[in-house]
């Protein structure tokens, strides 16, 4: 996943309102990233921005969807530097519309030094639309109004989508190798070194923060092995999850449990821990150990917690 794409969506999350952003909001982020800009100019990117999104994401008024606003960062980046050049010294076809397959080959074999025989069609048309899956606006907006350079534009790999390979695994100077998993993992799970979150239920900071599911699911596609909840009591009979004693939102635990288990294993089959900060009476202890023996079962009925050390999928 393009790092840049997660971090978009971190502030995504905290502005948007029933999936889409006021124009309001939109120039809030701006200033954000990018605090000394023109106030014309930044009216401009926006209504562009809004203008262009992908017919099947466009908002209401200047609002706008994800697509939308992806797109917006995309025109503030703006298309200079030394990656630009790099772009446009191998986009020779259509250098405004992208790359072809061909021209992206060259390129990966030319400057990332990747070899003839990694190279074949299939693997290159997999990673021209994985990295330009979120950047249909953009390639609206370079098109254009014109339909033909829209379609010629879907056979290409966007200057945006570019910098999305380059940012991504796909482009990491790891070597592959190393992904895959040498190490004895049969040791107990104290013998480990473990990719864990702190308050992973916030959004910002501890007095007054925002609590989403979103930050659970950002923190386990992003490789966490350790989520944690504080769970305190709630006048439904069912625990909720918040900082204590100050002012940040609340979720339902069963909500949190939901998602914990979507996403725990797109990234790792490896075991996820909950770490539980328990503040509960034991009427809701008890309410919490129920939830989380009907939530956490498998298609079969089975239950998902593990009962030894490093059970793949538990």
């Amino acid at each position: 996943t393009d790092p840049i794409l997660l971090w978009l969506k971190g502030f995504w999350t905290c502005s948007q309102q029933d999936h889409e952003i006021s124009e309001r909001e939109s120039i809030k982020i701006v200033k954000m990233i990018h605090p000394r800009i023109n106030p014309q100019m930044l009216r401009r990117v926006i209504l562009d921005a809004h203008s262009h999104q992908h017919a099947a994401t466009l908002g209401y008024g200047k609002s706008l969807k994800w697509d939308g606003f992806v797109l917006l960062y995309n025109l503030l980046c703006g298309e200079t530097g030394r990656l630009n050049e790099i772009f446009r010294k191998y986009a020779k076809t259509k250098k405004r519309l992208g790359m072809t397959m061909e021209e992206f080959k060259e390129f990966l074999i030319q400057e990332c030094h990747w070899k003839q025989e990694d190279c074949d069609r299939r693997k290159l048309k997999e990673l021209m639309v994985f990295h330009d899956y979120h950047h249909l606006s953009f390639k609206k907006y370079v098109g254009g109004n014109k339909v033909s350079n829209w379609k010629t534009s879907a056979r290409l790999l966007s200057y945006a989508g570019f910098l999305s390979f380059l940012r991504s695994r796909h482009n990491s100077s790891i070597n592959a190798l190393h992904n895959t998993v040498y190490q004895d993992m049969s040791q107990p799970l104290s013998h480990y070194f473990i990719n864990s979150s702190h308050n992973t239920y916030l959004e910002a900071d501890q007095i007054k923060g925002r609590s989403t599911l979103d930050a659970y699911i950002r923190a386990l596609l992003q490789g966490s092995r350790c989520v944690e909840i504080d769970c305190w009591d709630n006048a439904s009979g069912e625990p909720i999850i918040y900082h204590g004693f100050t002012f940040t939102s609340k979720l339902p635990l069963r909500d949190v449990v939901r998602t914990i288990k979507e996403y725990a294993f797109h990234m790792s089959h490896y075991p996820v821990i909950i770490s539980i900060e328990n503040h509960c009476n034991a009427q809701q202890q008890s309410k919490m150990a129920k939830i989380f023996h009907e939530e956490l079962t498998d298609d079969n009925g089975q239950s998902m917690m593990a009962t030894e050390n490093l059970v793949e999928g538990k």
